[in-house]
């Protein structure tokens, strides 16, 4: 009997189209892809073997193409979504994609005050210190679970840096810069922390290369020596907190918190 075939893999592809005059926009697309490992097949198509990981890469750079007044899609063997069918069709005619929606309007700390927040397993820089930002300005009694998808977490949990959240990664920002403008919040140094977790997140140039270098460093060393996804993410905590003071020693006001935050370090929800 002969051996069975083993399956050809998958592979995710993404077709895009930014407008003309926008050489730089192009530039940083070109080396986003590269920096994934993604392979040209010509034009404006560029492949990647399947996964989840990919799958979330591709879909962001889709959202940014998008937001900068291009046209992109993101496909296997078919759209993976109806965004994506609507741009693969517009790019078909030759026509911008529809913009998807910017939630712009502010967000009430108060409405999201004990609440259970829900993150993708494994965190990183951005969903470490997006749970700091979370944990002293927004929600004092902050739960944090961990979820591939956001409606595993319950109808009330608040989903962030998760594909497709409101409180995700937004026209090239990382998703700690998006908390901080929908909510609002301002303290000395937030912009600059905010800058220095999307350089290490996004892989961008960062003012000072030394700093973005090191903090990447200790994000891969935590996600090296803790398997346990809680762990991980109390580990990363104190780290966005030192960074956060250091960023704020040049300013005079004291970080503005909601009633009764304290600066106490977040905490997850047990077995979570």
């Amino acid at each position: 009997m002969a051996a069975a075939t083993p399956p050809s893999p998958s592979w995710l592809v993404l077709l895009s189209r930014l407008p003309k005059g926008r050489s730089s926009r192009r530039v940083a697309l070109w080396r986003r892809l590269k920096r994934l490992g993604a392979r040209p097949l010509g034009g404006a198509a560029w492949a990647l073997p399947d996964g989840p990981e990919s799958r979330e890469a591709l879909e962001w750079l889709r959202a940014d193409v998008v937001a900068a007044g291009g046209a992109a899609a993101l496909v296997t063997a078919a759209p993976v979504d109806a965004p994506a069918a609507a741009a693969l069709e517009a790019l078909a005619r030759g026509e911008q994609a529809p913009a998807e929606p910017a939630a712009r309007e502010r967000l009430d700390p108060a409405a999201y005050r004990r609440r259970t927040w829900v993150t993708r397993p494994r965190p990183g820089v951005d969903r470490m210190a997006c749970a700091w930002l979370i944990r002293r300005f927004v929600d004092p009694a902050a739960r944090f679970v961990f979820a591939e998808r956001a409606e595993e977490a319950g109808r009330r949990a608040v989903p962030f840096d998760m594909y497709g959240a409101a409180l995700g990664h937004q026209g090239g920002r990382c998703s700690f810069e998006v908390i901080v403008e929908r909510f609002g919040l301002e303290a000395p140094g937030l912009e600059r922390l905010g800058r220095l977790v999307r350089a290490v997140d996004l892989d961008e140039p960062f003012e000072a290369p030394a700093e973005a270098a090191l903090l990447g460093r200790l994000v891969e060393q935590l996600r090296a020596a803790h398997a346990d996804d809680r762990e991980l993410l109390e580990a990363g905590l104190p780290i966005v907190e030192a960074l956060a003071t250091l960023m704020a020693a040049a300013g005079t006001s004291r970080p503005r918190r909601p009633p009764g935050a304290g600066v106490r370090r977040a905490a997850v929800a047990p077995g979570s």
